[in-house]
């Protein structure tokens, strides 16, 4: 399936009311990135298919079992940078179609890798224009790790930092003078 289709079908799910849970669901198990997994071992299910594009999916032991050792070094390579936080997703396909994938940490689910990129970018694109439903999705997520706090330094360069903006608000019982009288009454009496 192409970029554009899995978009097209990530768009339909999360529009239609019946299989908007699902989507909730493959959101929380697969976001942030940390919750997912390689799949190394077949699983013992009937369907191994990708959860969005339905595509027949491969394990790395079984895809490991069968090849050479460049082949296996070629597979290897591929699994790491398609789990990085890198902009560039390669794509390793059999020859008969299957695809690697990768699973949620509490899910039964698995998600081909290359769906898996264009799920996790669509969600973020979402959430960054202000989708109500996908930030309360993702509430539990520091945002703090998508979105840096950019500031610029005396010399005129850009500095990031993850830092809050405030510390939020603190008070104690000195900050109110009711509160204050009330404590000082109690002493007293």
């Amino acid at each position: 399936m192409t970029k554009e289709e899995t978009l097209k079908k990530l768009n339909e799910l999360f529009e239609n009311k019946k299989s908007r849970n699902f989507i909730n669901h493959l959101v929380r198990e697969y976001f942030p990135i940390e919750k997912i997994s390689r799949v190394e071992n077949t699983p013992d299910t009937k369907n191994f298919s990708c959860a969005i594009t339905n595509v027949t999916l491969v394990s790395i032991n079984d895809v490991l079992n069968n090849v050479d050792n460049e082949s296996q070094q070629r597979v290897l390579d591929f699994l790491d940078k398609s789990l990085s936080e890198s902009k560039d997703k390669p794509e390793l396909r059999l020859e008969d179609g299957r695809e690697m994938c990768v699973r949620g940490k509490d899910t039964n689910t698995f998600i081909s890798v290359s769906s898996y990129a264009v799920f996790h970018e669509w969600v973020l694109e979402k959430f960054l224009k202000g989708d109500k439903h996908m930030s309360w999705l993702l509430k539990d997520v520091k945002k703090t790790r998508y979105i840096k706090d950019v500031r610029v330094s005396k010399n005129g360069r850009q500095v990031e930092h993850n830092k809050p903006k405030s510390k939020g608000a603190t008070f104690t019982l000195g900050d109110l003078g009711v509160l204050q009288e009330l404590k000082n009454r109690m002493k007293n009496g």
